[in-house]
């Protein structure tokens, strides 16, 4: 297994997190021992955690609830023909 070409400054959080899912699954099925990582295992899936949980913060912040209650309160667009 081998990363071609990565580039984290051109990705938003949601892409950046689903590389970092995809790149744990990867090791999982191979194991981190057989690709010689294991001494930085237990530490990336400590910073990984810690992601997933920034991202979760992100999602239910205090604007969400505000755009939500002025989508709510928005009349629906009419559109003409």
């Amino acid at each position: 297994m081998s990363i071609k070409q990565y580039n984290p400054q051109g990705l938003r959080n949601d892409a950046h997190f689903q590389f970092h899912t995809a790149f744990r699954d990867l090791v999982a099925k191979r194991s981190p021992q057989a690709l010689k990582i294991a001494p930085l295992w237990g530490s990336y899936l400590t910073h990984y955690a810690l992601e997933d949980e920034a991202l979760k913060k992100i999602i239910k912040s205090d604007l969400t609830r505000q755009i939500q209650e002025a989508d709510a309160a928005a009349l629906p667009v009419q559109l003409s023909a």
